[in-house]
């Protein structure tokens, strides 16, 4: 999917992808390493009954992703929650890499 978006990415466009901070998977207290997480909707207020898995990555399986893809990564920000100072995301900035 990333190599067709950078197919149609202008000359001097860019792509934004924003995933969970590798503090996420520490914090339940499972490895760094890529893996599929079942999840539930905990914390968050309203009625929700099913969970939802997701996939995580390492920053290396991210990279090699962007890598395959024609892509190089051009900035990596890191927002934190200002309650506790943990990273809550990870944003990837990316555009193509020169031919």
């Amino acid at each position: 999917m990333l190599r067709a978006i950078g197919l149609l990415l202008a000359p001097d466009g860019r792509i934004i992808i924003q995933t969970l901070h590798p503090q996420a998977i520490l914090d339940l207290n499972r490895p760094n390493k890529n893996q599929w997480v079942d999840d539930s909707w905990q914390g968050i207020n309203g009625r929700f009954k099913n969970g939802h898995p997701w996939y995580f990555r390492t920053l290396e399986k991210w990279l090699a992703i962007f890598d395959a893809s024609q892509l190089k990564v051009t900035e990596i920000q890191e927002p934190y929650d200002p309650s506790n100072g943990k990273p809550v995301s990870r944003i990837f900035v990316l555009e193509l890499q020169a031919q």
